[in-house]
């Protein structure tokens, strides 16, 4: 059912031997170093998490051009509820107009595209703070961009009765290598850090490979023939 930011804490503290010890600050949230270490060894697994599995956990965001055609990053990421938000991590689909736009990196040939109005079919790229569609088209609502997102940090919730966003089951991770960067403060106890994270990595392994599969049919390789597909190629 999910454990909360105290549970993680306490047990990153039991397996570090730390209960009690004042050589880490156990202050609840962001300022507190402990809970820090939480927040940083959670991001990088959900970030493995989606790697592994990327609509483990997915949204659909809706968003309007700016007056140049650009879609602003800042409108794909929900973190309007504190204890639930939704960061994120990377661009599933997107769709404008029932029209499925490729992925294009960005390279000069589109950035020359864009200056002259050319195009040479519906995709998108990558601009800063930005995703631009082309071709463009200024103050146009999108409603089918789909993404995937990372819940909040450890350390961003707003007290420690709150419920961690985790695989259930796996939550030793997190404490296992979160007492790792304990031990690891100074160099002080490196061998006992390496011993926790060989347990963690274990752990994941297998965290993963259930992630990665939640069916028992067999992997089918087919090309992705979706009707919004048809004439999006980029040649």
């Amino acid at each position: 059912m999910g454990l909360t930011r105290l549970v993680y804490r306490t047990r990153a503290q039991q397996m570090a031997d730390a209960s009690g010890s004042q050589r880490w600050d156990s202050t609840a949230g962001a300022a507190g170093e402990i809970d820090q270490f939480l927040g940083d060894e959670f991001d990088r697994s959900w970030r493995r998490i989606l790697n592994a599995s990327p609509f483990y956990r997915v949204a659909q965001r809706t968003a309007t051009s700016d007056a140049t055609g650009r879609y602003a990053i800042a409108d794909l990421t929900n973190t309007t509820t504190a204890n639930a938000q939704q960061r994120l991590y990377r661009v599933l689909r997107v769709a404008i107009n029932n029209i499925t736009y490729q992925f294009q990196p960005r390279s000069e040939q589109e950035f020359l595209a864009a200056s002259l109005g050319l195009y040479r079919g519906y995709y998108w790229y990558l601009e800063g703070l930005f995703l631009t569609a082309m071709p463009i088209s200024a103050s146009t609502v999108a409603t089918g961009i789909w993404v995937n997102y990372i819940p909040t940090r450890i350390d961003n919730l707003s007290a420690d009765t709150i419920t961690v966003d985790y695989p259930d089951g796996y939550e030793r991770i997190i404490s296992l290598r979160t007492a790792a960067a304990m031990l690891n403060k100074g160099g002080a106890e490196a061998e006992g850090a390496r011993y926790l994270i060989a347990q963690a990595d274990q752990l994941e392994a297998e965290m993963l490979q259930d992630l990665a599969r939640v069916s028992i049919e067999p992997t089918r390789i087919a090309y992705p023939d979706s009707a919004a597909d048809w004439g999006s190629s980029l040649y």
